[in-house]
């Protein structure tokens, strides 16, 4: 056995060494060993498993819930101003957290985090809160299908008071299936005039591959309009190029360093200035001398012929020519430094923060000194990577500031 393939080993098992705590013994390297040793009988050897630990990793670095970042993750909900306002103590004392879910224990988990921190917080349990409330709270870790949420919201309705809010709040969430689950519940809810609001810590897109097509009700030009629930017509010329858009980033004709120039439209201002090609770091400001390399791929947009696009929940068809598309996205030859090590790094340094670091952690991690760490960090700060938090001073990924983000 490597020294790296136990080092892996002992980061997973670090990483999940809270997971069900006290209802199995505590996972350990050798247990880790065992899981992945059981490849061997589908022709995976040590360098395929090795793989297969460096990723599981990974993942669980970023996305594993501790008991300790599910605890803060209910405070942060119990002190999260956009749901209770700015005495959340009196708005508590008016809501009433729901306890509906027909299957699985993940709500009550939740829960009993939940009134752990009403204590610590406020001095208020459950029994505290109002049997009429203005607002509820509906707690789950995940959104996966959205069945599980839509039968409890569905059974639980028809007891909720009219005229109030619900706060549905995840652990993770899967963006296509909340699109849809956010249009059931929203329906229904409808018809007691109550207002739906979702929020997740994490969330995971499962429609990469999917057709983008713009809803629209007054242009079918760039989108397509409605004709019914199922059914939108129109040449969708926004969906076809952020469908371009995501072929030439999966084939990687465009990367992070990829600078993009704005159309050749005369006059092609935005707030009557002109627009600069931009990057990952923002606008750029090229010299007048730089030398510009544009390569049109097709005819522009305006020459597109009408087509009709259909869409349903699972089904599609896009009838034409799928190479009428307006001009592609190009890269630009320019002073750009796209070996600053800055540049290459910033990933890792984003990947990081996913949870909060000190700068001091952060060059430990990517084994830097300490002032070229904080050069950096500085620099993502301005670029609107990251963000700087104080007392103490720690960074955050801008998408983490807070651990709440409303769909």
């Amino acid at each position: 056995m490597s020294n790296q393939h136990q080092i892996l080993l002992n980061s997973i098992a670090t990483t999940i060494a809270d997971y069900r705590q006290g209802e199995i013994p505590v996972i350990d390297p050798n247990h880790v060993e065992k899981w992945v040793r059981q490849f061997d009988k589908f022709g995976f050897d040590q360098n395929a498993q090795k793989v297969i630990l460096e990723q599981m990793d990974r993942i669980l670095k970023n996305y594993y819930i501790s008991r300790q970042v599910a605890q803060e993750f209910v405070t942060d909900v119990l002190t999260f101003e956009a749901i209770f306002g700015y005495n959340p103590a009196k708005t508590i004392k008016n809501g009433q957290f729901l306890r509906v879910q027909a299957k699985g224990n993940s709500q009550n988990d939740l829960l009993s985090l939940t009134e752990k921190s009403l204590q610590n917080l406020y001095d208020l349990n459950f029994d505290d809160c109002d049997k009429s409330p203005v607002i509820y709270i509906y707690l789950d870790d995940c959104l996966y299908s959205g069945n599980r949420v839509r039968r409890d919201i569905d059974s639980w309705l028809s007891n909720a008071v009219e005229g109030t809010t619900l706060h549905l709040i995840f652990l993770g969430i899967h963006s296509d299936e909340y699109d849809y689950s956010r249009k059931i519940i929203q329906q229904k809810a409808q018809a007691k005039n109550i207002i739906v609001e979702f929020w997740r810590l994490h969330e995971f897109h499962n429609n990469r591959w999917k057709p983008f097509v713009e809803d629209s009700r007054k242009d079918d030009f760039w989108g397509a309009k409605p004709v019914d629930e199922e059914i939108l017509i129109g040449i969708n010329v926004l969906g076809r190029l952020l469908m371009q858009l995501r072929e030439q980033v999966k084939t990687g004709e465009i990367t992070s360093q990829t600078i993009v120039r704005p159309l050749s439209i005369p006059n092609f201002l935005l707030y009557e200035r002109e627009i600069n090609p931009v990057s990952t770091d923002g606008e750029c400001y090229l010299d007048s001398n730089a030398e510009v390399s544009v390569e049109v791929e097709n005819e522009v947009a305006s020459q597109l012929t009408p087509e009709v696009v259909l869409l349903s929940e699972d089904k599609y068809e896009i009838v034409g020519n799928k190479n009428d598309t307006a001009n592609s996205i190009v890269e630009i030859k320019s002073d750009f430094n796209k070996y600053d090590a800055f540049h290459i790094v910033l990933p890792h340094i984003e990947e990081l923060l996913n949870t909060e670091c000190t700068d001091k952690e952060l060059a430990e991690r990517l084994n830097i000194p300490l002032t070229l760490m904080r050069t950096w960090l500085e620099r993502a700060v301005k670029l609107g990577k990251i963000s700087k938090l104080r007392k103490p001073v720690r960074y955050v990924l801008e998408c983490q500031l807070s651990l709440l983000n409303q769909m």
